[in-house]
């Protein structure tokens, strides 16, 4: 009888998979990358392959972020279940986060256009969601995977503020920070906290190509104010990719 149920909900759930968009990861290579740092909470690797290039040009033309005063950061985000080594493409959601971890955001309802169907099946990308998944220290089985595509622009009036609610948490099990681009930029520093009341454990400029990926559930984290060092400005181009839970941070 139990093992009737089961078969069920997940007949139910593949009849429901049918309708989405679905990755299939198998046979999609592998991105190179070395770890050029590890520990128990915080990892930072670096993406030895050229592939990252490739994306640069869906960084053109992107939404603003509505939420944020000042127009300059530009944003995108799609979410997937990862099942039996495919990715399956989620409807768009209202995302949440707690007045608590997020005191410029928290307790707001915000919704973010997706990422560009082309992007999303990319190889480049597909390979990139596989590296991340493939270093999380845990089954990403049935959870769900978050994909943030952000542009952060800077001008000689306007410094790039990255992270205008400060040291916070996501919400998330794990995040991972991809710097994939940037031109004309310089002093952004990414931070690591084990308490917001204290020191950062760990801080770095990240490199182009670079991907820093952390325990959301223990750590806290920030990237500082960067300015320009162009006449034309400049901008740093991410994905953050973070994994939850299904019922995490959506309404």
């Amino acid at each position: 009888m139990q093992i009737d149920m089961i078969n069920g909900v997940i007949g139910v759930m593949e009849e429901l998979y049918n309708k989405l968009d679905v990755i299939d990861l198998e046979g999609i290579a592998d991105i190179e990358a070395r770890v050029d740092y590890s520990c128990n909470t915080h990892k930072l690797m670096t993406i030895t392959s050229k592939k990252l290039k490739a994306l640069y040009p869906y960084w053109h033309e992107m939404p603003r972020d509505p939420y944020l005063v000042g127009g300059y950061r530009q944003r995108c985000l799609s979410r997937f279940q990862y099942r039996n080594n495919k990715l399956y493409v989620l409807e768009p959601s209202v995302v949440y986060q707690s007045k608590k971890n997020n005191r410029v955001f928290g307790g707001l309802s915000r919704r973010f256009t997706p990422l560009k169907q082309e992007l999303v099946f990319h190889n480049s990308f597909i390979a990139l969601v596989k590296r991340f998944i493939s270093h999380l220290p845990e089954s990403p089985v049935d959870k769900v995977i978050w994909v943030h595509q952000i542009r952060i622009n800077v001008s000689s009036a306007l410094p790039g503020k990255p992270v205008p609610e400060g040291i916070h948490r996501d919400e998330r099990l794990y995040v991972g920070i991809v710097v994939v681009n940037k031109q004309g930029v310089s002093g952004e520093e990414t931070q690591l906290f084990k308490s917001k009341d204290e020191a950062p454990i760990w801080q770095q400029t990240l490199a182009v190509n670079q991907m820093l990926m952390f325990n959301d559930q223990l750590l806290y984290h920030n990237t500082t104010d960067f300015l320009t060092v162009a006449p034309q400005g400049g901008y740093r181009d991410i994905f953050i990719l973070a994994l939850s839970e299904l019922e995490q941070g959506i309404l």
